[in-house]
């Protein structure tokens, strides 16, 4: 009892400072735009109608601030989010309205998550110490559960954003286990992570082989580059007017046949690369063809050709500063890794010594346990 008094003014003292710090409550209010306050009742009622209000509050207090990590990244590191919107016995989502710029950026942002949700979870531990209610032990170990399972190492997971910058295949590897799990243990909640992650799977090698085309692409302009360039050289140490004309439409005539022959070349084509090949020196082909007859009027002004291959350059280096990193860096986010998951393992560990998971469905069937 006495320890209930003790809890009971604890709560008072900091509404009472709350409340003296109306400002901050304005702010919140704020950051939570109207639908994900409308958004966290109707989850509340949700888990409430088969957990109880106590379990609903609790579980929802937890994917808030789990998503409130990622949230504070986010912005962190000047990315818009939109506010974080809860769904039901799915958990909660905070959108971000832009990539992040580099692969690091993506991993600090999906680590923020799990990190404020083992910090969520420490008051529920000082609770129990202070009042015996094994009820904060619950939602202490539902609490560790729900973060140690994002760390699983597969997409959209945040494991699977930060085993993505280690290794692919880590990310593979935890789409498998996961859905070994789905198949012999069916879920819905769990089938539609794999779903999710499959897809994730091909969208990664989307972009190595989006990576792999513009590389070839670029070396690809470099050579037609040069081709111009050597035309354009020839054109200037002409100095006869009739001599110009003569060499531009017998140069005209010969790109025009080389663009035709590239074209049925292109047709024959199966293999990506090939295509990425050909389908580049086609425009490269065409541009120099403008670039030619622009040479009529003696105009050398405008030349598409470098703008065209800069445009390509420009994508390349983003995608390469994007997945840019050292080895260094690759061991501490793994070591990091390591020490989250042993940390909440240790969390989940303890609480099993203090109470069973027969304890916990029963609390969240509404039974009090004394």
């Amino acid at each position: 009892m006495k320890n209930k008094k003790s809890l009971f003014g604890a709560i008072g003292a900091v509404l009472l400072i709350m409340l003296s710090k109306l400002k901050y409550v304005i702010v919140i209010l704020k950051i939570a735009k109207l639908h994900t306050l409308i958004s966290l009742f109707i989850s509340i009622g949700a888990y409430a109608l088969i957990y109880g209000w106590k379990f609903g509050v609790g579980i929802v207090y937890l994917l808030f601030i789990h998503e409130m990590g990622h949230m504070v990244a986010a912005r962190k590191k000047g990315i818009p989010t939109t506010p974080a919107v809860f769904i039901p016995f799915l958990g909660a989502a905070v959108g971000m309205k832009e990539k992040p710029k580099s692969i690091k950026d993506d991993v600090y942002i999906s680590y923020m998550g799990p990190f404020a949700g083992l910090l969520s979870i420490l008051p529920f531990f000082v609770l129990y110490f202070m009042t015996h209610e094994l009820f904060w032990m619950a939602l202490f170990q539902v609490g560790a559960m729900l973060n140690l399972f994002n760390l699983i190492p597969m997409m959209p997971l945040d494991g699977g954003h930060i085993a993505k910058m280690l290794s692919k295949k880590f990310t593979i590897f935890g789409l498998i286990v996961l859905a070994i799990v789905a198949i012999f243990s069916p879920n819905p909640i769990l089938i539609l992570l794999v779903i999710f992650g499959i897809l994730q799977v091909f969208a990664m090698f989307g972009e190595d082989r989006k990576e792999k085309a513009l590389h070839i692409q670029c070396l690809e302009w470099e050579e037609r580059i040069r081709e111009w360039e050597q035309l354009k050289s020839t054109y200037l140490n002409m100095e006869e007017s009739s001599e110009k004309l003569s060499w531009l439409n017998r140069m005209i005539y010969e790109y025009k046949n080389i663009l035709h022959s590239t074209n049925n070349a292109l047709s024959e084509k199966r293999d990506l690369a090939s295509e990425a090949i050909y389908e580049t020196r086609m425009l490269a082909y065409r541009t120099i063809v403008v670039q030619l007859e622009s040479l009529y009027d003696g105009d050398l002004s405008e030349e598409p050709i470098y703008a065209e291959k800069e445009e390509i350059d420009k994508q390349l280096r983003k995608i390469q500063f994007y997945k840019k990193t050292t080895k260094k860096e690759k061991l501490a986010v793994f070591l990091l890794y390591i020490v989250l998951i042993l940390v909440l393992s240790g969390c989940m560990i303890y609480s099993m010594h203090v109470l069973d998971l027969n304890q916990i469905r029963q609390m969240m069937s509404g039974t009090r346990l004394d």
